[in-house]
């Protein structure tokens, strides 16, 4: 579509005003004056964002560019319900947005990530002395949080956050990208071509319901076999209380392991095991570029990778198995709270929302020019 110059620079004037675009500089165009060229404003406004994990959560500000601004980390376990955990996300946002670096700068958009409902039930119904208003609600999330701070919320799985900001962070970008989360429970995130695969009723990448072999034991699901039931955080946790050990979560599993505890390695190792026998499959189904790991699991030095490579080797194709990156998110902690701000910045910057937020703003200058 061809714009008339005078509409071309109207534009551009209020973009500026708006403080969206900044000129970067001027180059020469042949004779006459010489062009000016603009870039986006990272730095217009901030995104708030928060990652809901089952045993903790962390909240975050960061600017338009996904630059992380300021976090905190929330207590609340997701088994003290959603209205503690959203007590304590509100306080946590409120005091991010006071900090120097953020105090008067335009919020923009809120970006959740949090494990899928299924996987919140399921952890909900092994909880023990479960408070009242233990009930999670994404509807009901993202109501308090638009009454709360008066700006759009958008909500997606933890690994599919993941996945997105590890896209970013690939150069070149990967044509099949998957991002796995090891902790609690097991899940991914899959993004081929850039888009985020959701499927039919949105439950993609429920890996942690895939059936492993030769195992019997109960899934939270009702099934028997099931990868969380042989590798997830929490029976990783029960297996190392049977053997004597301190060990009440994922953390704790992970923290031995960090402590050359000889018995937590070979429990995150073997979780490696029966991690890479099932992302085998996926191997030979997609063939992905790239497979990330998030999550405590992953973090004690190569135990998690060492299980997975090996199951790799022998239940995949070579000529995939052998090409395919894996590794830890490159992003580490920082992963789903920059996948969350890209989530928002994607949404609210779309040339349908900039062009509503530009006669927004055009409405609201003339406003303020009448009253003067």
């Amino acid at each position: 579509m061809e714009l008339a110059r005078s509409t071309v620079t109207s534009r551009v004037k209020i973009l500026l005003d708006a403080d969206l675009i900044l000129e970067s500089r001027s180059t020469a165009s042949g004779k006459g004056r010489s062009a000016a060229a603009y870039e986006f404003n990272p730095n217009a406004g901030v995104v708030l964002t928060v990652q809901i994990g089952i045993t903790a959560s962390r909240a975050a500000v960061t600017n338009l560019d996904g630059h992380l601004l300021g976090s905190a980390m929330i207590e609340a376990k997701t088994s003290s319900g959603q209205i503690q955990v959203m007590q304590e996300i509100v306080q946590a946002f409120r005091q991010l947005l006071e900090n120097n670096s953020t105090r008067g700068k335009r919020l923009y958009g809120i970006g959740v990530g949090l494990p899928n409902l299924l996987e919140l039930r399921q952890v909900l119904n092994t909880s023990r002395d479960l408070p009242t208003g233990s009930a999670w609600s994404l509807e009901e999330l993202s109501t308090a949080l638009v009454e709360e701070f008066d700006v759009p919320v958008f909500v997606d799985h933890d690994v599919n956050l993941i996945a997105l900001a590890e896209y970013h962070m690939q150069s070149p970008r990967p044509e099949v990208l998957i991002s796995v989360k090891a902790g609690t429970v097991i899940s991914c995130g899959i993004l081929v071509g850039g888009d985020i695969v959701r499927g039919r009723q949105d439950m993609t990448g429920e890996i942690g319901h895939t059936m492993i072999e030769g195992s019997d034991a109960l899934c939270n699901c009702g099934n028997r076999g099931c990868l969380n039931a042989v590798a997830g955080g929490r029976v990783l946790a029960e297996v190392l209380r049977e053997k004597g050990f301190e060990a009440d979560s994922v953390q704790d599993v992970s923290a031995l392991a960090k402590r050359g505890v000889p018995e937590a390695i070979e429990q995150i190792r073997m979780a490696g095991r029966r991690i890479g026998q099932v992302l085998a499959g996926i191997v030979n189904l997609l063939n992905p570029d790239v497979i990330r790991v998030w999550g405590y699991l992953a973090e004690p030095e190569d135990h998690l990778f060492a299980g997975i490579r090996e199951s790799l080797a022998k239940h995949a194709l070579p000529m995939s198995s052998e090409v395919v990156v894996l590794g830890p998110t490159q992003l580490r902690d920082d992963a789903g709270i920059r996948g969350a701000s890209m989530l928002v910045v994607e949404r609210m910057l779309t040339d349908d929302e900039i062009e509503q937020r530009l006669d927004q703003f055009v409405k609201c200058r003339g406003q303020q020019v009448a009253d003067d």
